[in-house]
């Protein structure tokens, strides 16, 4: 399994065992580029080797765009749907409460059971909801509020879809919140 690369008259190298020791007992044998390749060979494995494999990322996530400020779940855990009584789903995005977060905001979709891949308008049962760290909620289905739910997949495991939309507070005065990129990737609990 060696690698036959240099042929002098003093020295048949292979890569991994013998160019170190010819390098050694004659010196004076090993040219100019048998130098360069073996630097270049080493220098090659040496990025391979300080090459990571990536982090195991979760393939499930909720992130959207709130007033301009990113809101992104990157796991399974605050990410997630569930369906109730077989008349809606709800897609969760969910901060978890850590040292930075001691009130975690929270993020969901109710959606229609019966709705499936397509354009969905934010009415009714259909709607996005955003709670704040200070508690208070927004939804699109309210105070004149509006918004569009597209499901791009659907099935019995995952559902996957955007969505957008302008939210209002149940408050006194009336907060509006715009929501922009929002994006979903989550399985059923």
């Amino acid at each position: 399994m060696f690698w036959y690369v240099y042929k002098s008259e003093f020295c048949q190298q292979k890569i991994f065992t013998d160019f170190i020791p010819c390098l050694i007992s004659n010196p004076k044998h090993v040219t100019e580029t048998m130098k360069k390749r073996y630097l270049s060979f080493v220098l090659l494995l040496t990025v391979l080797a300080s090459c990571s494999k990536k982090e195991n990322v979760s393939p499930f996530f909720f992130s959207c765009t709130i007033e301009g400020n990113k809101y992104t779940i990157e796991n399974e855990i605050g990410a997630y749907a569930v369906v109730f009584s077989n008349t809606s789903n709800t897609i969760y995005g969910t901060e978890l409460e850590n040292v930075k977060t001691a009130t975690p905001r929270t993020m969901y979709i109710t959606l229609e059971s019966t709705k499936g891949v397509g354009v969905h308008q934010c009415n009714g049962k259909n709607a996005i909801f955003f709670e704040d760290t200070d508690k208070v909620v927004y939804r699109t289905n309210f105070n004149n509020g509006s918004g569009q739910i597209e499901i791009t997949e659907k099935t019995a495991e995952v559902i996957k879809g955007r969505f957008s939309g302008i939210a209002k507070s149940f408050t006194n005065p009336i907060k509006t919140i715009n929501i922009t990129s929002g994006e979903f990737s989550v399985r059923f609990r």
